[in-house]
């Protein structure tokens, strides 16, 4: 018989056998180009994969700790995101997704899991990288919602979840000249639907998303995430897309601007950008919409687009 241990005792055991099968080495670069924000025990994505299955989930002691139990999942995963080291965090994501793809309703994560998640995780800046941030939207909310349009279930309480998420307040620094710290939430909300909207799923919620993101955040992973899914919403409606860039465009900083002009054709990019760069010199940064003095009006996209039809 196995005897249940504590949760910490769980972390410890995970911990260990990755600094066991950690590469030292490969540690420190993996370190840098994160920027030093997390400590990394130096795994390739698929030598951590194997880690995860042989390792660490085939371990019995684990195994009685989670008992196949859902709850027990994400109290661990809560628990490894607040370690230190990248592998940790995805260690994490990957026990959620575990999950995530169960076909038992009863079994799988749900929106409360998800509401969870966001108050434990994100809210106390458990994430604190990009890579951390989109691996969970690729691994666990983009496949919620993906599990549930393939089984013809509701997904409307994903959706309000991921609209608090997009709607959530920034945050700043008050030991770094009150510099803002990066709205992960508010970025996921974006990310998610990075590969749903190729297949044409909620594209209305993307576009809303989007829009609301560059409205209340000039901070550049939020920034980058919108370029990111408008970039694909752009191959489904380009004039649509179009007419919001110039709409929008002094919310854009140059790089979230190339990042979602990136589909079109060679023709609207130039002139995008051209417009762009006779425009934005005496922009000021954004801080919400009723601040806002430079944004253009309805005549002036009126003109563009029309010249852009000319053309």
């Amino acid at each position: 018989m196995i005897l249940m241990v504590p949760r910490k005792d769980i972390v410890k055991i995970i911990q260990t056998t990755l600094l066991k099968h950690g590469d030292k080495k490969r540690a420190i670069g993996q370190s840098n180009y994160l920027k030093n924000v997390v400590k990394c025990y130096g795994f390739k994505s698929k030598d951590l994969d194997d880690c995860v299955k042989h390792n660490i989930l085939g371990n019995n002691l684990v195994k009685a700790y989670l008992n196949d139990d859902t709850e027990q999942y994400v109290n661990l995963a809560i628990e490894l995101f607040k370690g230190d080291y990248f592998e940790e965090k995805e260690i994490a994501i990957r026990m959620l997704n575990k999950r995530v793809k169960l076909k038992n309703k009863l079994q799988t994560i749900n929106e409360k899991h998800l509401s969870l998640l966001g108050e434990t995780v994100f809210n106390n800046n458990n994430i604190k990288t990009w890579a951390t941030c989109d691996s969970f939207c690729t691994r666990v909310t983009k496949v919620m919602l993906e599990q549930r349009m393939q089984r013809n279930i509701d997904t409307t309480p994903i959706i309000k979840v991921l609209t608090k998420w997009n709607r959530s307040k920034n945050h700043t620094c008050n030991n770094n000249n009150n510099a803002q710290i990066t709205n992960w939430k508010q970025r996921a909300s974006c990310v998610t639907f990075v590969c749903l909207v190729r297949r044409q799923w909620f594209v209305e919620t993307c576009y809303d998303f989007v829009t609301h993101a560059i409205h209340h955040s000039n901070e550049r992973f939020v920034q980058l995430g919108s370029g990111w899914l408008m970039r694909e919403l752009s191959t489904i409606n380009p004039n649509r897309t179009i007419k919001l860039l110039y709409k929008d465009y002094n919310l854009w900083s140059r790089e979230g601007l190339r990042y979602a002009i990136e589909k079109l054709n060679a023709k609207d990019k130039k002139q995008i950008l051209n417009y762009t760069n006779k425009k934005k010199k005496n922009c000021q940064p954004y801080k919400n919409s009723n601040e806002n003095k430079n944004i253009i009006t309805e005549k002036n996209v009126a003109n563009v687009t029309k010249k852009r039809k000319r053309s």
